[in-house]
């Protein structure tokens, strides 16, 4: 059962959508994908997905508990990123990724609102992907491709049922959500910002600091919520 923010408040997903907008658009200025990118760049941009969510995924069950891990039809996608490094002939790094604090549900939603997103987003970039030689669902792309276009927007659709029902009426808990959200884009951008600038097949020289624009969330929210 969904619940309706209280009165003058957006949905969560509103909430979270503008939280991270920019976040998001430096995430993909960073990236390139959208006009197609060569082997070697692929190839580390791979690897840091495999990277983040290699780290990501424990992290993220212990904050959603055993009851929200049942709902979240999830852990397919390090598998998938694991299979695109084999068919691509190289290895994981190294390397831990940095990760965004996830230490409640809430938080642990709106890390995965990011994660979610980013594999809806997999279905634009999958046409772009084929265009390049022998770059495919089955030779390096399936993390992009996922489920396919008709299951993964099933899949959003039931995220953002999820979001509704655990954070609109809950403000303190959707500003968790989306400071963890940012600071998800920000880990993903310090992830990238350092393997793009190094060759494929080697880790980055350190680990660069999450950083969030929404570390006072918590406080705001409070101290707007109700008595």
């Amino acid at each position: 059962m969904s619940l309706s923010p209280p009165a003058g408040r957006p949905p969560a997903l509103a909430v979270l959508r503008a939280a991270t907008a920019r976040h998001h658009d430096a995430l993909e200025a960073l990236m390139q994908l959208e006009a197609g990118c060569a082997p070697d760049r692929y190839l580390r941009i791979v690897q840091g997905f495999e990277a983040f969510v290699r780290a990501w995924e424990p992290v993220l069950r212990r904050a959603l508990g055993p009851a929200r891990q049942a709902r979240w039809a999830g852990g397919r996608g390090l598998a998938l990123l694991q299979a695109d490094l084999r068919a691509l002939g190289a290895a994981p790094l190294a390397w831990a990724a940095p990760l965004p604090r996830l230490d409640t549900p809430a938080r642990a939603l709106g890390s995965l609102y990011v994660l979610e997103g980013s594999a809806l987003g997999g279905q634009v970039l999958a046409p772009v992907l084929r265009r390049q030689p022998g770059v495919d669902a089955g030779s390096g792309a399936a993390w992009f491709h996922g489920l396919g276009p008709a299951a993964s927007g099933d899949r959003w659709r039931a995220m953002r049922a999820w979001l509704g029902q655990e954070l609109d009426a809950a403000p303190l808990a959707t500003a968790q959500a989306a400071d963890a959200a940012c600071a998800t884009f920000a880990c993903l951008h310090a992830t990238f910002d350092a393997l793009l600038g190094t060759p494929a097949g080697t880790g980055p020289s350190a680990t660069h600091p999450c950083r969030t624009d929404a570390a006072d969330a918590d406080a705001d929210a409070a101290a707007a919520a109700p008595a």
